[in-house]
């Protein structure tokens, strides 16, 4: 009874994605025997891979709050105001949505903006030092 909608098909996608996103981010950027040619290969993969993570969620987001809407919201089955006459319930749901592409659309600004990105590493800056590293280890 599972997967017949495309909020369930998008949520899936959605989720498998961030988890080969986290792995190939642990394994680019957190192991120390990744070089760092593969970091620099890996860079704009795993900006644009993230920024597609999160169009999708609000995508998977926004179909699950309509699916529910649907299923809840019919005056023959449970006896509440269809949606279709826009009850508190709807106006609420509806608004949450609108403040989810809202928060989406302002976070792919800010990703966009060139003055708020990290500027790509020198040449003195490319050696390697292992992120899981101690600050003030002498080793």
């Amino acid at each position: 009874a599972n997967l017949y909608s495309l909020h369930s098909w998008i949520g899936i996608c959605t989720a498998a994605l961030f988890a080969m996103q986290w792995l190939l981010g642990f394994a680019g950027f957190l192991l120390p025997c990744s070089p760092v040619a593969l970091r620099k290969l890996l860079k704009p993969v795993h900006v644009w891979l993230g920024s597609s993570i999160l169009m999708l969620s609000m995508a998977a987001c926004i179909s699950g709050i309509n699916e529910k809407l649907f299923f809840v919201l019919k005056a023959a089955v449970n006896g509440s105001q269809p949606y279709s006459s826009l009850p508190a319930e709807a106006v609420l749901a509806n608004s949450l949505g609108a403040l989810i592409v809202a928060f989406g659309l302002v976070v792919l600004m800010i990703l966009s903006n060139g003055k708020w990105q990290r500027a790509d590493p020198g040449p003195e800056d490319l050696t390697y030092t292992s992120l899981l590293q101690e600050e003030n280890d002498e080793s």
